[in-house]
């Protein structure tokens, strides 16, 4: 883009340090769980396995529980297992289909990947159960990270001290400027409630003064 249009030059730049400022593995994740993307191979990529590694161990903290979900994660990559391209009587499962892939939500895609013959005991010894449970919570791990907003915006007019700089005047400050206006509107938050505060105990006080020169 920036051979063919001169004045675009180091605009490239600029975009990917404010995406390596503000890109969090969790993103990495969501991109692998989405079964639009299961196509591209996206865990090709080295900086994306890097962060789906950091990923599964904070949802996975105990190490037996972590190994069985990086099995699961290589089951699905692979279309094998609990995400078995075909059911039990060998016919390829629908929600594998591109029209079962597109017409759901990616979250909603989710509660109907896993192989229902999968779920299904007796278990016939600990491990089994073991993967059954951690497949349970890989399925809410996808889940929960696929609905993850793709702009905060909303939330952040509603509920966040971020509410006050939005538009084009935050769009154009950086990382570090942005935190600092955060931080300045905490900061003005804070002393407007202790002074209200304030007054409000001098004024109880001087009401309480009052009444004794009265009696």
């Amino acid at each position: 883009m920036e051979e063919k249009h001169p004045e675009l030059a180091g605009v490239h730049a600029i975009w990917m340090k404010r995406w390596e400022e503000w890109h969090h593995p969790v993103y990495s994740l969501a991109l692998v769980l989405n079964p639009e993307y299961h196509a591209t191979n996206p865990w090709s990529d080295a900086s994306v396995k890097r962060d789906v590694t950091a990923m599964l161990k904070r949802f996975f903290p105990v190490t037996k529980e972590r190994a069985v979900a990086e099995a699961l994660y290589t089951e699905y990559r692979k279309r094998e297992g609990f995400f078995a391209l075909t059911d039990a009587a060998g016919d390829k499962r629908a929600i594998w289909s591109n029209t079962g892939i597109t017409v759901r939500s990616p979250w909603s895609w989710w509660e109907d990947v896993v192989e229902p013959d999968c779920l299904c005991g007796p278990f016939t010894n600990p491990a089994a159960e073991l993967q059954v449970k951690v497949a349970k919570r890989f399925v809410w791990m996808a889940r929960r990270v696929l609905r993850i907003a793709v702009a905060a915006s909303v939330n952040e007019r509603v509920f966040s001290n971020w509410k006050h700089s939005l538009g084009s005047a935050r769009a154009a400050m950086g990382k570090k400027r942005q935190l600092q206006a955060v931080n300045i509107y905490t900061d003005e938050r804070v002393m407007k409630k202790v002074k209200t505060q304030h007054h409000a105990n001098l004024d109880f006080g001087d009401s309480s003064s009052k009444d004794e020169g009265k009696s």
